[in-house]
């Protein structure tokens, strides 16, 4: 053998070598983005014949008796059908929908609590964007917990989904510091 095919075939054995190790650390592992999906907070879905879509289903509990769903449905029918949300319910408990629940054609309906509501940006004129109010009775839904949702249209179609059940972010200003243990300046040894 030559000295030119021994570095060639010491070569490519460090380029099979190399291929084999890199492919192999992830072998028999779970992969970090695998089961990754968009930064949407709720859960999302569609009606079986993909006509309506909702995004960002989640229950949001606030520690009175009542309860808020928030989601947002989207009209995607090519057909220009108007649809509307006929009902929900979460773990079987009845919505109450107080708002617009008739879905033009490329339109969306968010819904939520009235706080969640008016916290949100006004949008521009020609956005077709409506509001709807939401309420259900707090039967002791489980922040972290997950709950069914079901919603009926018009048309008979249903969209069903797991969504998470969340309890409000607390701003810096509404928590008290005192009762985590100090006086509200944290420890230090340098008193």
């Amino acid at each position: 053998m030559t000295t030119k095919t021994v570095k060639g075939a010491a070569a490519a054995l460090v380029s099979v070598a190399a291929a084999l190790t890199l492919s192999a650390c992830s072998s028999g592992q779970i992969s970090q983005t695998a089961s990754q999906v968009a930064a949407v907070d709720g859960a999302r879905a569609e009606t079986p014949d993909g006509k309506v879509a909702v995004r960002d289903v989640t229950v949001e509990v606030n520690g009175t008796s009542t309860a808020s769903l928030r989601f947002t449905l989207v009209n995607q029918d090519t057909d220009m059908t108007v649809h509307a949300l006929k009902s929900a319910t979460v773990d079987g408990e009845k919505v109450t929908l107080r708002g617009e629940t008739e879905l033009g054609r490329d339109c969306s309906i968010v819904a939520g609590s009235r706080e969640h509501l008016d916290s949100l940006p006004e949008v521009g004129d020609g956005i077709c964007i409506s509001h709807l109010v939401t309420g259900v009775r707090d039967k002791g839904f489980p922040p972290g917990g997950n709950a069914d949702i079901v919603f009926t249209f018009d048309n008979g179609e249903t969209i069903d989904v797991s969504a998470t059940i969340a309890a409000p972010t607390l701003a810096p200003a509404d928590i008290d510091r005192t009762e985590q243990g100090g006086d509200g300046h944290g420890e230090s040894s340098g008193h």
